[in-house]
């Protein structure tokens, strides 16, 4: 059977109405943070963000890094992406794992890895990986959005990766 899929996003997983954007600040900031559960290894499938203000001149990396960074919220559960029936998710989402921030957060030191790095100039950008080419994040690592912007304004970001 193929492995699942799962969702995290930067939003509280709504149940009437549509998610809440989260702010940005005008500071180096990690905008969402997933960490891979001991004993695991994830592939990172796809990933996006996009912004209510065009960020003209924001710089938005994508890695990984074995020291977390204390956010502000604790993001959603993750949720099945391919299979309705999937187990839960091997991740755990609390302010110091999976997670994301509404405040100026300096991002872990260590960097493991930059998987990707962009610096954008419209307000929406989705990176797909192609099959057999997706970054895999080790155990206990932390795969995090970091966004060095010269605006406030609110963004939606997500993770879809396989276990």
């Amino acid at each position: 059977m193929a492995e699942n899929l799962y969702f995290v996003g930067n939003f509280a997983l709504p149940s009437t109405t549509n998610p809440t954007a989260a702010a940005t600040v005008s500071a180096v900031s990690v905008q969402l943070q997933l960490a891979v559960a001991s004993g695991h290894q994830y592939c990172l499938v796809e990933y996006g963000i996009s912004f209510a203000a065009a960020p003209t001149g924001a710089l938005i990396t994508l890695r990984s890094t074995n020291t977390a960074s204390t956010l502000s919220t604790a993001c959603m559960t993750p949720t099945p992406y391919n299979n309705a029936n999937a187990p839960a998710s091997s991740t755990t989402t609390t302010t110091a794992t999976t997670a994301f921030g509404t405040a100026a957060v300096a991002p872990a030191a260590t960097v493991n890895q930059v998987f990707d790095a962009q610096v954008l100039s419209t307000n929406t950008y989705i990176k797909q990986f192609p099959l057999a080419r997706e970054p895999v994040l080790l155990a206990s690592d932390f795969l995090q959005i970091v966004l060095t912007a010269g605006l406030v304004t609110t963004c939606y970001c997500y993770f879809i990766w396989r276990e």
